[in-house]
C-alpha cells in the first residue's frame, strides 16, 4: 500500500513579551531586573521576556501554512503578511504593536522526532521613539 505524503503545517504565533524590553532599558538597576540577572545567572539560557505563562500574555496565531495555502489570523487580516519559502514569516510592514515572539511549529506525519518548534524576538521601534532617544542622548 502507498500512501501520498501529506504536505507539513507550519504555524506561526505571536506572545507578547513577558517583560517590557524598552522600560527594562530605561531602568536597569529596578529591582526586577536585578532579580532577573540572578535568575539567568543560575539558569543558562533562561529568558524573562519569552518565558513566561501564556495566560499572562497576549497570544494570537498570525499565520497557518500547508502547501501553497496561506491563512492569515482574525487579529492579521488585511495585512500584507505571508509565510514565504518552507516556513519564513514576511511582514511587508510591521506596527508599533508587532514587538514581541513569534513561535514558529512544524507539524508534520512523515517526520516526527526532533525539535518542531523555534521562536523569534521582534523589536519594532516607531521613528518618532528613535528621535526621542536620540534627542535624549545628545542632552
Amino acid at each position: 500500500m502507498t500512501s501520498t505524503p501529506t504536505q507539513p503545517i507550519v504555524i506561526w504565533k505571536y506572545k507578547s513579551f513577558c517583560r517590557d524590553r524598552i522600560a527594562d532599558a530605561f531602568s536597569p538597576a529596578s529591582v526586577d531586573n536585578q532579580l532577573n540577572a540572578q535568575l539567568a545567572a543560575g539558569n543558562p539560557g533562561y529568558n524573562p521576556y519569552v518565558e513566561c505563562q501564556d495566560s499572562v500574555r497576549t497570544v494570537r496565531v498570525v499565520a497557518t501554512k500547508q502547501g501553497n495555502a496561506v491563512t492569515l489570523g482574525d487579529y492579521y487580516q488585511g495585512r500584507r503578511i505571508t509565510i514565504t519559502g518552507n516556513a519564513d514569516l514576511t511582514f511587508d510592514q510591521t506596527a508599533w504593536g508587532d514587538s514581541g515572539v513569534y513561535y514558529c511549529s512544524v507539524v508534520s506525519a512523515q517526520d516526527l522526532q526532533g525539535n518542531n518548534e523555534a521562536y523569534a524576538e521582534l523589536i519594532v521601534l516607531d521613528w518618532l521613539f528613535v528621535v526621542v532617544v536620540c534627542l535624549a542622548a545628545f542632552l
